[in-house]
C-alpha cells in the first residue's frame, strides 16, 4: 500500500486540477471575506470570520464532486487502474487507498480555504467568536462529513468505466443531496404557530394558530433522521455552526462512509477493467 500511496500523491503534485483547485480554493476564500467586508460597508451590518471561515464544509462536497471523477476517472482511460492491478497489487487496496488520497486533497483543499480566511478576514472583519473547542470539534467533524463526501463520491467513479459517466452521475447526486437537505431543513423550520397579518400589517386574531405544515411526533424525528445522515445535511449545519448532535452526525457520516466503502471495494473486485 505504501507504493500506492506514494504514487498517489506524485500524481496530485503533478496534477494540474489539483493544483488549479488549491489556488481556486484560496481565491474563493478571499472572495468571501471581500463580500463580508462590503456587506459591512454598504449595509452597516455586523459580520464576523464565523460567517465565513466555516463555509469549506460546504465548498468541500461541490469541489469532490467535480475532483474526484476527473481525477480517479482518468485511471480507466489512460490505463492506470489495469496496470496497478497487473503490478500484483490487490483491487481491496488499489481502492482504500484512492479514497485515503481524495480525503487528503479534500483535506489540503479545506485547508487552503480556511487559510485564505484567516489572512483575509483577520485583519478585515476580526477572528472567530467561537470558542477554540468549538472550533475544533467543528472541523473535525466537518473533516468525517467530508470522508462521507469522498467516499459516495469514489464508489461511483471507481464502478463507471468512462470519466464522462461518473462525472455527470456524482454532479447530479450532489445537486441532489443539496437540494433535498435545503428542502428537509425548510420543513423542519416551519414554526408550530403562526400569527396572520392583514395588508396593512396588523395581526389578524387575537392568538396563534396552529402551523398546519409543523412537522411533529414520529414525522419530525425521521425527518431530522434523514437530515443527520445525508452528508450535505450535515455540511449545512456545520457552516452555520448548529452543533447541536454532532456525536450523532459523525455516528452518521462514519457509518455511510463504512457501508459505502466496504460494498464499492467488493462490487470493484468484480469489475472488468479492460
Amino acid at each position: 500500500m505504501r507504493n500506492l500511496w506514494s504514487a498517489n500523491l506524485f500524481r496530485l503534485k503533478k496534477s494540474r486540477l489539483f493544483r488549479g483547485i488549491l489556488l481556486g480554493s484560496f481565491v474563493f476564500g478571499v472572495f468571501m471575506c471581500g463580500i463580508r467586508v462590503h456587506e459591512r460597508q454598504a449595509y452597516g451590518v455586523n459580520v464576523c470570520l464565523d460567517s465565513v471561515f466555516f463555509g469549506w464544509s460546504l465548498l468541500v462536497g461541490w469541489v469532490m464532486a467535480v475532483f474526484i471523477p476527473a481525477f480517479f476517472g482518468a485511471e480507466y482511460s489512460d490505463g492506470t487502474l489495469r496496470s496497478k492491478v497487473a503490478a500484483g497489487h490487490r483491487r481491496a487496496a488499489v481502492y482504500l487507498v484512492n479514497l485515503l488520497t481524495a480525503f487528503a486533497a479534500a483535506m489540503m483543499f479545506s485547508a487552503v480555504y480556511m487559510l485564505a480566511c484567516i489572512l483575509t478576514g483577520l485583519p478585515l472583519i476580526g477572528g472567530l467568536t467561537v470558542s477554540s473547542r468549538t472550533v475544533l470539534w467543528c472541523v473535525l467533524g466537518a473533516a468525517v462529513t467530508a470522508l462521507a463526501f469522498c467516499a459516495v463520491f469514489l464508489f461511483i467513479t471507481m464502478l463507471a468505466s468512462r470519466r464522462s459517466v461518473s462525472a455527470v452521475c456524482v454532479l447530479l447526486l450532489t445537486v441532489g443531496l443539496f437540494i433535498g437537505a435545503i428542502a428537509l431543513d425548510y420543513r423542519l423550520n416551519e414554526p408550530e404557530y403562526c400569527l396572520f397579518v392583514d395588508i396593512q400589517g396588523a395581526t389578524v386574531g387575537e392568538e396563534p394558530v396552529r402551523n398546519p405544515a409543523y412537522l411533529s411526533g414520529r414525522t419530525r424525528q425521521v425527518y431530522e433522521m434523514l437530515y443527520d445522515m445525508t452528508p450535505a445535511g450535515q455540511a449545512i449545519r456545520y457552516s452555520n455552526l448548529e452543533l447541536v448532535h454532532m456525536e450523532r452526525w459523525v455516528l452518521y457520516a462514519l457509518g455511510v462512509t463504512a457501508v459505502v466503502t466496504a460494498a464499492g471495494a467488493v462490487l470493484f473486485q468484480r469489475k472488468d477493467l479492460k
